[in-house]
């Protein structure tokens, strides 16, 4: 047999380089904003991390922004064209005369305890305590007043509502006595009450139609690049329809 010379085996290497950086140069470029570490933004790094969004044409840098509010904000500056983000803040933005708008529903439950240090019991017990959120005017914000009228208690009145950040940060808050109380969900939900955090209301047991997570956008770059838009929003639907995929990706993340 022949055996291939030096310069065969550097063609078909140029040829394979070659093909990669072309492969690559199709996916259109793509930054996401996402506002929380939660199981609702899972679908994203789903997409990403199976490849879905390369498949749909699409290489997306997915990037954290701490609470709704912020990552509307991006959106409106043009630093990012498309978020995952739930729905108050898209409302309180287009009221204030943004173009941003909600292009696929995604999560429409509110998965959210209303925790408490491990000595409050008691709604009562929270009067005169404070209750972190991300920020003003995110979901956060809402499902706390929410929560807290629903067990008899009046925001601003018996309670005040602190921004302290993202789930991680309010989490930390909470456990280290800086405020009383927050709004968690999973899994940071989970590893409050491991820690040995109340539960003083399960909102999703409360019965409210709320339009969490979705994918957002502005009404410019929908009209301009509705293609990509497209793209984005099968890439995230393949996904919620994949159930292999999911089992696949929860388990790695379960076991690295």
């Amino acid at each position: 047999m022949r055996r291939n010379s030096p310069l065969t085996v550097i063609f078909c290497l140029f040829l394979l380089v070659s093909w990669n950086t072309f492969a690559e140069a199709q996916l259109t470029k793509l930054k996401v904003g996402y506002s929380a570490i939660s199981e609702v933004d899972l679908p994203a790094w789903v997409a990403k991390e199976a490849r879905i969004f390369e498949k749909n044409g699409l290489d997306v840098q997915l990037i954290y922004f701490t609470g709704g509010t912020t990552a509307v904000l991006a959106l409106v500056s043009g630093e990012v064209p498309i978020s995952q983000v739930a729905g108050p803040a898209v409302v309180n933005s287009a009221l204030a005369g943004s173009d941003v708008i909600m292009v696929a529903g995604g999560a429409t439950s509110l998965d959210y305890w209303l925790m408490s240090r491990p000595e409050i019991k008691k709604a009562e017990q929270l009067k005169g305590g404070s209750v972190a959120i991300s920020n003003f005017g995110a979901a956060s914000d809402f499902v706390a007043r929410y929560a807290l009228d629903k067990i008899g208690l009046t925001p601003g009145k018996d309670v005040t509502i602190v921004q302290a950040g993202g789930i991680s940060d309010r989490l930390a808050a909470v456990l280290v006595g800086r405020v009383q109380a927050t709004v968690l969900n999973p899994p940071a939900s989970f590893i409050g009450q491991k820690k040995g955090l109340n539960i003083l209301a399960d909102v999703a047991k409360l019965g409210l139609a709320f339009q969490n997570t979705g994918v957002a956008s502005s009404r410019r770059f929908n009209r301009e690049q509705p293609d990509i838009v497209r793209r984005y929003v099968r890439s995230q639907v393949e996904v919620s329809y994949n159930q292999k995929v999911w089992k696949q990706e929860i388990g790695r993340r379960t076991l690295s």
